[in-house]
């Protein structure tokens, strides 16, 4: 298998689930070459040139050959200095009087669900000082203490680990996001597009990080 395969992805994505990955699958196939697209925003798969695609949230072409391939979850995720100063929301209505940092990439990005007993859900309408379309620069800020934010856990996997941030609100399961990989249509899955999918979805089972997030590999 060779030749150039073009590839798009979320930036937070790509960086640390990604580009960790290519030496591995360079190994197994070593005349492959990729173009790594990273954009937190839904990229136009026929403009770029994209051949697929990995995606997180709701899917809005439906021009599109999706292929579904997990749940993300999700968590409200904070650092030990924005707590010591303001203090721990003890249940979800009490975001509303919290500064949250908003993740724009996505539908309803001010409104926060999670589902409680007997999975009644819960749905709470947050405000921001601070609110970017990217997400490293999210991350980046609930780091410096700016505020809360409701994230993919995936994006905190080391900062969890090493104490940087913390999750909060356990008792109440957020709600989770898809995650796909797409296509053009005049593009069904190649040998190229098919190896290169299977060998990271394979992966990502593997990872530590993910094994409890990506849920859904045959969907």
């Amino acid at each position: 298998m060779s030749g150039l395969l073009r590839v798009a992805a979320p930036v937070a994505f790509g960086r640390i689930h990604i580009v960790p990955r290519l030496a591995a699958f360079y190994e197994r196939y070593p005349k492959m070459r990729i173009d790594l697209q990273l954009d937190d925003s839904f990229v136009d798969l026929v403009a770029a040139g994209i051949d697929v695609a990995f995606r997180v949230g709701e899917l809005k072409d439906s021009r599109l050959i999706a292929r579904r391939i997990g749940s993300v979850a999700r968590a409200v995720i904070v650092s030990p200095a924005y707590l010591a100063r303001h203090g721990a929301p003890q249940k979800p209505d009490d975001l509303a009087r919290h500064n949250c940092l908003l993740y724009t990439g996505i539908d309803n990005f001010n409104e926060w669900t999670f589902y409680g007993s007997k999975d009644k859900a819960i749905t709470v309408r947050v405000g921001s000082n601070f609110q970017s379309n990217s997400s490293e620069a999210i991350r980046q800020g609930v780091l410096e203490g700016l505020g809360i934010c409701y994230s993919p856990t995936w994006i905190y996997g080391r900062d969890i680990r090493e104490g940087s941030v913390g999750t909060i609100l356990n008792n109440y399961k957020p709600s989770t996001l898809p995650l796909n990989v797409v296509y053009q249509p005049e593009r069904r899955p190649s040998i190229k597009i098919s190896s290169f999918v299977d060998f990271f979805t394979n992966a990502f089972n593997q990872d530590p990080d993910l094994s409890t997030v990506i849920r859904s590999y045959k969907a």
